[in-house]
């Protein structure tokens, strides 16, 4: 073939014999069909990889493996849908209670607007402050970018966490973190102190051996998925304890607490001494 691929002079007749054309036609096709496999693959491997483009929306400096909350896509589809699809992008800021379960650890130093690598999920190192060095998960700490908190539910995993004589701060170690892998370590029991339209004011229990007494302050939980509210009992009825309430699970979902709405598993108890505390704020959701 080699032969029949022949350079012409200005002025020289064109003649292209048909395997010489058919050979350009190939030759381009081959060059068109590289061209598309480099940008599918491109945008595979980033769809794929879980490492996205972060800007630093923080108005700080960052260093390396600093803890962010999503905001949003840099690049809105009403604005842009092609590049939307093509290419994800995401703003950062400091973190708050609405992005736990919602974070990038940052692979690269980050001045204020800069764009920079991030790992939404898989493997990565970060450092997390330890509430227990029992805890096998962590999620954001609200206003902090430094660390994530350790507890005993979060979206990451941690996979190992450095040993406290190790430390510079015995509270804060560096870890081997799998996002997008926590879970809850167990169920955890609940009553219910109040049932507002979307959301439940909970309290955590324990078993004792005359029922149940309350083991932590009221904090914030969501009926189960696809469950209404008002499938659910509070002990507390207009101001008034009452004699008789129903313990519940509850099961955290990538750091989320919700409540089961299970009786067939709750269990019935009298309510213990407790100080009826009025004035729970209502939950910024």
């Amino acid at each position: 073939m080699a032969g029949e691929l022949h350079k012409v002079r200005r002025g020289d007749p064109l003649k292209i014999a048909a395997s010489t054309f058919n050979t350009f036609i190939d030759a381009a096709r081959d060059f068109q069909a590289r061209q598309h496999n480099r940008a599918s693959g491109s945008q595979r491997e980033q769809r794929q990889t879980g490492i996205i483009p972060v800007r630093n929306d923080s108005g700080a400096v960052l260093d390396r493996f600093a803890v962010l909350g999503l905001a949003g896509p840099l690049i809105d589809p009403t604005d842009n849908l092609e590049e939307f699809q093509n290419r994800v992008a995401m703003s950062g800021v400091v973190p708050a209670d609405g992005h736990r379960g919602r974070f990038v650890v940052l692979l690269e130093p980050a001045a204020a607007g800069d764009i920079v690598r991030a790992c939404v999920s898989g493997a990565c190192v970060v450092r997390v402050e330890m509430q227990s060095n029992d805890d096998d998960y962590a999620d954001i700490e609200p206003d902090e970018t430094r660390w994530l908190l350790s507890g005993g539910a979060g979206l990451a995993q941690l996979l190992w966490v450095q040993p406290e004589e190790q430390r510079d701060d015995p509270d804060v170690a560096w870890a081997v973190a799998r996002l997008g892998g926590g879970a809850s370590t167990g169920l955890e029991f609940v009553i219910v102190r109040e049932v507002h339209e979307t959301w439940l004011i909970v309290q955590q229990v324990a078993a004792t051996e005359g029922g149940f007494e309350i083991t932590g302050d009221a904090f914030l939980a969501w009926p189960w998925p696809m469950v209404r509210t008002v499938y659910y009992s509070p002990f507390i009825v207009e101001g008034e304890l009452q004699d008789w309430v129903t313990v519940m699970p509850l099961a955290r979902i990538g750091g989320r607490p919700y409540v089961m709405q299970l009786p067939k598993f709750a269990a019935i108890g009298p309510v213990p001494n407790y100080p009826v505390v009025d004035g729970i704020p209502a939950p910024g959701v």
